[in-house]
């Protein structure tokens, strides 16, 4: 969408940070392999940690082009964040 007024509207693109196919189905492959030898009863579980933080998020969008047009927003000193643990134990998911 082209404007007149010389605006753009702007988007990034989000691509998998440093993505290796070929791990991923190495990882696929020694999944595999342990969900077989896991008793039946054993859990395998999948942990993650997640680092929501309190600060302020920048975006696009409409401004007037050119480099020297940029918009200046004023962000939060804080730089508060929580450490969130998890784990995923996919034998026990269940349908609502």
């Amino acid at each position: 969408m082209a404007s007149p007024q010389g605006f753009s509207y702007k988007k990034p693109k989000g691509v998998p940070h440093k993505f290796d196919a070929d791990k991923q189905q190495q990882f696929i492959d020694d999944y595999k392999v342990l969900k077989d030898r896991a008793a039946q009863n054993e859990p395998i579980l999948f942990i993650d940690a997640v680092h929501p933080s309190q600060s302020t998020k920048l975006s696009y969008g409409w401004m007037k082009a050119g480099k020297n047009q940029v918009k200046g927003v004023e962000t939060t000193g804080s730089r508060t964040r929580l450490n969130i643990l998890g784990a995923l134990n996919l034998q026990r998911i269940e349908d609502p």
